[in-house]
């Protein structure tokens, strides 16, 4: 018997996912603009983006763990991956952010 991770999202989901990455991006933007001028190293500013917008990034994990129900390990997985993501796009902005 095979079993398959399938995704319950419906379009309606796909669209408040989308809105959801839109916000954690935005977030992410902003706060490399006000984290950028501070005197630290590239990596602590990432870590402070992160931690700022901890809770658009909560918000990311939780519509993917309710779409993904009795799968929740196999999803930690791929979320981190997601974090990783976040991570590398929040360093890139306060890089870009310290040339302005």
């Amino acid at each position: 018997m095979a079993v398959f991770l399938t995704s319950c999202r419906s379009k309606e989901g796909d669209a408040r996912a989308e809105i959801n990455r839109n916000a954690t991006s935005e977030c992410i933007q902003r706060e490399a603009a006000s984290v950028a001028s501070k005197q630290v190293d590239i990596d602590t500013a990432a870590y402070s983006v992160i931690a700022m917008c901890s809770s658009f990034i909560n918000v990311e994990r939780q519509a993917l763990i309710s779409d993904y129900p009795g799968y929740r390990d196999e999803v930690e997985v791929s979320f981190r991956k997601v974090e990783a993501v976040r991570f590398d796009q929040a360093r890139s902005a306060v890089a870009i952010a310290r040339t302005r």
